[in-house]
């Protein structure tokens, strides 16, 4: 999957509590979310996770939509934090 190797960032960094891969916890490009989504377990097929994937997926599709970008940032941090999955900022 291409979507996996995108370094576009997000529109801002998150942190989720758990690491993805070789990343860390830090979400903060494109390839990462995709990588972070697909790798839920099938009880995180909610809602929130499918719009997040769909606007993260959109946001790959359409680099030059800086709307789409905030939307799929904002679903993503959504998503995270509806399931008690974002970390706290680091201070």
């Amino acid at each position: 999957m291409m979507i996996l190797l995108s370094e576009r960032p997000l529109a801002f960094p998150l942190r989720a509590q758990r690491n993805i891969y070789d990343y860390g916890s830090d979400i903060r490009t494109i390839g990462q979310a995709a990588a972070f989504i697909i790798t839920l377990p099938k009880s995180c097929d909610s809602l929130h996770w499918r719009l997040a994937g769909s606007t993260v997926s959109g946001a790959f599709y359409h680099p030059d939509d800086t709307d789409l970008l905030n939307t799929a940032t904002c679903a993503l941090e959504n998503a995270l934090a509806t399931d008690g999955m974002l970390a706290e900022p680091e201070a």
